[in-house]
């Protein structure tokens, strides 16, 4: 099924760019204005300056974030501050604080260049929709620079360990750095066996895409356009592949966090008759924050189907009364997507009992998320939104389910933590 194959991994070269921890960056789609403004300032060499380049007063289509990030690129790459290697795949392991319990955990999995596919193939699978906006985003960046700049994070089926087993026996420390709590380290796999093995693996196992929906679906537009404009050449070119950091799907350090939902908005008589409104879906107990806490912290049986919800008057537990009621509901989804939690809020609390259309969820500026429950329950009680909602931990089997039935879920179902650092690796598409 999945081909994935060695690559020349683009690095920096610390004796000349400085400390790792002043060039590398969170992934540009979660970085701030302040942010950015802060990782310019870390140091002249810090990967912001290609992933998300700041737009200036005077730009052009000719002179633009993205010209300029390519030019940093090329410029990096000659005077030595970013260095090419050999062909090889690299272990990746993160660890890190889990932000929910406090435990450290270690997340195992590996950089590689993976082949293209469109999703119709059934081999790389999405489980969440794109916007047009952020596509166009990146496919301006990777036209100008031809090169990944970031990798996506798939998962993929290691039942027996046999990738596993490869990425923990290897020893050779390439680089590693510390941000924060968090500790990235990188290490190379160039033994031509090892390698073998794990290709042999993928080959009998889909890709789910977990983080970067956005870049994959660029990667598939440019390619498609470079085939078109080279007259569709019948060897692999380097723009087939795309650079991924694959994670096996039983690691026990990948970590799905829920994300909160925050209503405003709501007129008054709605809001009055929430509670009775709710009654015929959800049995409704009133519980404490601290019973929301656990709440959130738990992935509960896969038949229990439970929300919290903040309200001027207390904390609500909301629990689906029988799972009958989704499929008199929601007939034309299938039955996984229906019995997702994010699902059942979507259909029974937003739109049919708080009447926002399904159309204007994912856009309208009356819904926020927030990961953090604390965040939510303040900005509730201060009255900058009118009802919280809490989630569950999502689960990864969730995700492989809807995915596999060809559907997509709601949005900000899942959030993958921690996220994939950028400017540790990266891989030109150009001809080697």
């Amino acid at each position: 099924m999945a081909e994935i194959v060695p690559f020349r991994a683009v690095l920096y070269n610390e004796e000349r760019a400085g400390a790792l921890q002043n060039l590398v960056a969170p992934p540009y789609d979660v970085i701030s204005p302040e942010e950015q403004r802060a990782l310019y300032n870390a140091s002249p060499y810090n990967c912001v300056r290609i992933i998300l380049n700041r737009a200036e007063a005077d730009d052009t289509s000719q002179q633009s974030p993205y010209t300029r990030a390519a030019g940093f690129l090329q410029s990096w790459l000659q005077e030595g501050i970013l260095r090419e290697t050999e062909p090889a795949l690299y272990t990746y392991q993160q660890e890190f604080t889990h932000p929910s319990t406090g435990e450290r955990c270690l997340r195992t999995g590996f950089f590689c260049a993976l082949k293209l596919e469109p999703y119709s193939s059934g081999i790389v699978l999405p489980h969440e929709e794109t916007r047009r906006k952020a596509r166009e985003d990146r496919l301006n960046l990777l036209r100008a620079t031809q090169t990944n700049t970031e990798p996506i994070m798939g998962m993929f089926d290691d039942p027996e360990g046999v990738v596993s087993g490869i990425l923990h026996e290897t020893e050779d420390e390439t680089f590693s750095v510390v941000v924060g709590e968090d500790r990235h380290t990188v290490r190379t796999i160039d033994a031509p066996e090892a390698i073998v093995r794990i290709q042999a693996q993928l080959r009998d196992s889909r890709v789910w895409i977990a983080d970067g929906h956005h870049r994959y679906e660029t990667a598939l537009a440019y390619r498609d356009e470079r085939r078109a404009a080279e007259g569709d050449p019948p060897d692999r070119k380097p723009y087939d592949y795309l650079l991924t950091v694959l994670v096996p799907i039983n690691d026990p350090g990948l970590v799905v966090l829920p994300t909160h939902r925050l209503v405003m908005n709501i007129p008054e008589t709605r809001l009055q008759g929430l509670l009775p409104a709710l009654e015929p879906y959800f049995e409704v107990q009133k519980i404490t924050e601290e019973d929301l806490h656990r709440m959130t912290q738990e992935i509960p049986p896969r038949d229990v189907h439970r929300l919290g919800m903040l309200t001027a008057n207390g904390v609500f537990l909301l629990t689906l009364r029988d799972e009958e009621i989704l499929d008199r509901l929601m007939p034309g989804s299938s039955s996984v997507w229906r019995r997702l939690d994010v699902s059942i809020l979507q259909a029974i609390v937003f739109e049919r009992t708080l009447g926002i259309a399904a159309d204007q969820i994912a856009i309208t500026p009356d819904i926020g998320y927030t990961r953090d429950r604390q965040e939510a329950i303040q900005l509730v009680r201060s009255g900058a939104y009118q009802l919280g909602f809490f989630m569950n931990m999502p689960s990864v089997e969730s995700v492989r389910m809807v995915s596999a039935a060809g559907e997509k879920m709601p949005p900000k179902s899942t959030y993958f933590y921690p996220k994939l650092w950028s400017g540790l690796v990266m891989r030109r598409m150009t001809e080697e």
